[in-house]
């Protein structure tokens, strides 16, 4: 990804956890694929890693199921305003 498209996939992710919805980042990933953003969700896993090593992003069970640390929040934030648009609904409220 490109600094600008991660940026953007860093703000997603905090709106996702700021909205407090059942949307995950599997969600706005399957989203962005689909809107033809990133080509496939590869591109965003690799991201994710990248993040995970440099102590910006976390996970449990599985990599596109976690969230941004406190240091991953901080640089989102110093990225520019937080955008609250752009995040995909439950996928079982879409079908």
């Amino acid at each position: 990804m490109n600094k600008e498209l991660e940026s953007k996939f860093r703000h997603r992710i905090i709106a996702l956890a700021l909205a407090k919805g059942d949307c995950t980042v599997r969600a706005l990933i399957d989203a962005m694929v689909e809107a033809g953003e990133i080509r496939s969700e590869k591109q965003a896993h690799a991201t994710l890693r990248k993040w995970r090593r440099r102590g910006e992003y976390d996970y449990g069970v599985a990599l596109d199921l976690g969230w941004l640390t406190d240091k991953g929040r901080w640089l989102a934030f110093a990225e520019g305003p937080i955008v609250f648009v752009d995040v995909p609904q439950n996928r079982s409220e879409n079908q």
